[in-house]
């Protein structure tokens, strides 16, 4: 016979508990003064890369520029490679990962849900300045380099699907 719960079904009681945490904890801050006024830029610049090889190693390859660069909307609409970052927020104490809704405004997957963090790699940005960016731009999370732990590198070839091929930097 099963324990009986209060909870509703498929809904863990510590995730109940950080959920109710962090709406209070939204409900109580003030705005982001990171935050951008718009969702996207589609004049912002991007540094192209070759399509990945079959045998890409996530945690061994690295991309390969091809030395030129182009604007977000012609990079989108093309299905060009480019360079992006996506930083998981993960809590290990409960098996917890801190999604967020994407903007109704976005280019790519409007209004759905996303990673913790995430953004395209800039003409004149390094990955590292970017992940930190998209954390305070997003979230208001002001992070050192020390304190984000990169994992992976993984080609995410989404423009099929409506959203853009990208070599996703992972933290």
């Amino acid at each position: 016979q099963q324990p009986t719960t209060n909870n509703p079904p498929n809904q863990h009681p510590t995730l109940q508990l950080l959920c109710q945490a962090w709406i209070s904890t939204i409900s109580t801050m003030e705005a982001n003064p990171h935050a951008l006024d718009s969702a996207q830029d589609p004049n912002e610049v991007f540094e192209i890369m070759e399509p990945p090889p079959e045998n890409f190693d996530p945690y061994a390859s690295t991309p390969i520029s091809t030395a030129s660069f182009t604007t977000r909307d012609v990079c989108h609409k093309q299905g060009l490679w480019h360079c992006s970052v996506h930083i998981w927020i993960v809590d290990t104490a409960s098996s917890s990962i801190l999604l967020q809704k994407r903007s109704m405004k976005k280019d790519t997957f409007p209004g759905r849900w996303d990673i913790s963090s995430a953004g395209h790699v800039e003409k004149g940005k390094s990955i590292l300045e970017t992940a930190q960016c998209e954390l305070a731009e997003e979230l208001g999370i002001t992070a050192n380099a020390g304190e984000l732990q990169y994992a992976f590198t993984i080609p995410a070839e989404q423009t099929p699907l409506g959203g853009c091929n990208a070599f996703e930097h992972v933290y």
